[in-house]
């Protein structure tokens, strides 16, 4: 009985100074954006709002310990579940955006703000969950968290664009080069290249292609080879961002019957001082064979030591074993050749050709503009 009475009486000290350090502290509020708020994707990130006044984190004065703005943060997820700490649940996190630890001349004093914007997830439409929270030692978990607000994104009205480029011409059943650029577009996302018949036919996936964007411009790019047979065509690029699909305008093209193949490019080509570029045509003109096509590639190092990375530059060669040729003297290939990754495309025309090469060997990866005249 007594060791029981002993217990029960720790217990209640320890809840009376839980309460006493909380108590006089100012909220820790959630203040932009609103609970529901609907909001643009945006390259430079999603603003994170929050209060976040000096406050004790422990203890009662004169010997209470007092947090500041070090010791608030934010955390989004994709669920609004939340764990025994008192924040969102940690399975379910999908960024943790640094504490906002310098005032800001445009904001109160006790106001901090931050910026949601790791791996790209601010430019995939969805819907997201956050909070605001801040180190309590008298709180569950050691935290104490504002309730979870949802927000929103969209890429409606966000600059977020999605475009398809065509060649002139194309030849049915001959592989031809394509583009889609945009802007705001996940980097490594899939862009599908579509075609119908006509005007009221069903779209039809021809192609994926793989979208880079840039970091700094946010401009977008990817290429790769389609293939269709004569007729006339609807092609479009289309690419699911999140529960939202992004979807380009589209261009007619004309697929005309392969036929009557030029034998002038018939012999072997090279780049004009002989060193990094060389292929064959066959006698009838219809395929490019034994390619290797030169390409500079950025090679990642071993970090220096202050943890800086580092690159190198190699000149490496993509093959290129066999390769439909088009009546008009254009190819597209891709295609994996042992450990090389590669796409190749050009034209040849009259006694010179050129194009584009891109290579991915291991980690080294890059892309290299080629020329060619016949020897």
């Amino acid at each position: 009985m007594t060791v029981r009475v002993v217990a029960l009486t720790l217990v209640a000290l320890a809840l009376s100074a839980s309460t006493a350090a909380a108590q006089g502290n100012p909220p820790v509020e959630a203040l932009l954006p609103a609970d529901g708020a609907a909001l643009p994707v945006s390259p430079g990130g999603i603003e994170l709002r929050y209060s976040c006044p000096l406050y004790i984190v422990s203890g009662e004065p004169p010997f209470a310990v007092y947090g500041g703005r070090r010791d608030y943060g934010t955390v989004v997820a994709t669920r609004p579940d939340v764990g025994n700490d008192g924040r969102l649940l940690q399975s379910n996190w999908i960024d943790l955006p640094p504490s906002d630890d310098l005032q800001d001349n445009d904001l109160p004093e006790d106001q901090c703000r931050t910026f949601f914007a790791e791996d790209n997830w601010h430019l995939t439409p969805g819907t997201y969950y956050w909070q605001a929270y801040r180190i309590c030692l008298a709180c569950p978990g050691d935290y104490e968290a504002t309730p979870v607000r949802s927000f929103r994104l969209t890429a409606i009205g966000s600059g977020t664009s999605l475009a398809v480029k065509l060649p002139r011409r194309a030849y049915g059943g001959i592989p031809f080069h394509t583009e889609v650029g945009g802007r705001a577009l996940p980097s490594g996302g899939t862009v599908r290249l579509q075609a119908r018949r006509g005007s009221s036919g069903a779209w039809k996936t021809v192609r994926g292609v793989t979208v880079l964007t840039d970091r700094d411009t946010q401009e977008s790019t990817g290429v790769g080879p389609a293939q269709l047979a004569a007729g006339r065509y609807s092609v479009r690029a289309v690419m699911t961002l999140g529960d939202e699909e992004i979807t380009s305008p589209a261009k007619r093209l004309t697929v005309a019957k392969a036929a009557r193949w030029p034998r002038g490019a018939a012999g072997r080509w090279r780049e004009p001082s002989g060193l990094d570029v060389e292929f064959a045509v066959s006698a009838d003109g219809r395929t490019l064979r034994g390619g290797s096509f030169g390409v500079s590639t950025l090679c990642p190092q071993a970090p220096l030591p202050d943890g800086s990375p580092q690159f190198t530059t190699m000149l490496l060669q993509a093959p290129v074993p066999r390769a439909r040729m088009a009546p008009d003297g254009s190819f597209a290939w891709a295609g994996k050749v042992g450990r090389h990754n590669v796409y190749a495309y050009g034209r040849i025309s009259g006694k010179s050709a050129q194009g584009r090469v891109q290579l991915g060997l291991g980690a080294c990866t890059g892309g290299s503009s080629w020329k060619a005249v016949k020897r």
